[in-house]
């Protein structure tokens, strides 16, 4: 069965690989920037090896470059951490916390990506990776220096 929790994503109350998946939407641009770390860390802990990370969250910048110049005024709407979050590197973040990254969805001002935790013996080549996810040339988007 499937079941849900609402908690602090950087501190789950549940024991290390017991997760298939992770699913976090609209939360990351919410958090400080270590929070941000603490929370990708805390999901590699939590998942099973082949485990799938898939995060939803604002557009940041460089994905839309015609919205770069105006993209940080949404931080003026109490959202503190926002100007922080369009400048983050999750690639970099992900692959940090022991993470290949795999696809990478834009849908209006909203975008998805995914994360995998690797099978013990990964090869760490994204093609192999994409490969060993299930991901098609066509969907494997998302490089590990692209945000």
């Amino acid at each position: 069965g499937t079941e849900f929790m609402q908690c602090a994503v950087e501190s789950v109350p549940l024991p290390d690989g017991c997760l298939d998946a992770v699913v976090c939407m609209y939360a990351f641009h919410e958090m400080p920037e270590d929070a941000r770390c603490a929370a990708a860390a805390e999901m590699f802990r939590l998942l099973k090896p082949g485990g799938l990370v898939v995060l939803t969250d604002s557009v940041q910048l460089g994905d839309r470059p015609q919205w770069d110049p105006t993209l940080g005024a949404f931080g003026a709407f109490n959202e503190p951490h926002y100007k922080n979050f369009i400048a983050c590197d999750f690639g970099a973040l992900f692959k940090d916390a022991g993470f290949r990254c795999g696809t990478k969805v834009m849908a209006s001002a909203s975008k998805t990506l995914s994360f995998v935790k690797p099978q013990a013996g990964f090869n760490s080549s994204f093609e192999g990776g994409a490969a060993a996810a299930g991901v098609s040339g066509a969907a494997a988007l998302y490089a590990a220096d692209s945000n």
